[in-house]
């Protein structure tokens, strides 16, 4: 059994991550609404980031029932990690010029 201690700390350090993926998730729709003229993929990009900073309390399972069309858990929290990368790389490319 859990203690309330533990349960606390382990609601604490959820509450944590699910604020540094928001704001990852911040970040990289500030880098790619710069894209001049986005690609398919980045387009959904930006569609997964809006949606995690549109609704920061909600669970990834919640997020993916509200993509358009409706994705499941896993493939929500894959775009959402591929996103990200994909804003990192543009970044990296802009900043070597």
């Amino acid at each position: 059994m859990i203690s309330p201690t533990s349960l606390q700390q382990l609601k604490e350090a959820n509450a944590r991550r699910q604020a540094r993926a928001v704001e990852a998730a911040r970040t990289a729709l500030a880098v790619l609404n710069q894209v001049s003229f986005p690609k398919a993929s980045t387009v959904e990009a930006l569609r997964v980031l809006a949606l995690r900073v549109d609704h920061p309390l909600l669970a990834l399972r919640q997020l993916a029932e509200l993509h358009d069309p409706p994705l499941t858990k896993d493939t929500y929290a894959a775009r959402l990690r591929r996103a990200i990368e994909i804003a990192a790389e543009y970044q990296a490319r802009r900043e070597r010029g």
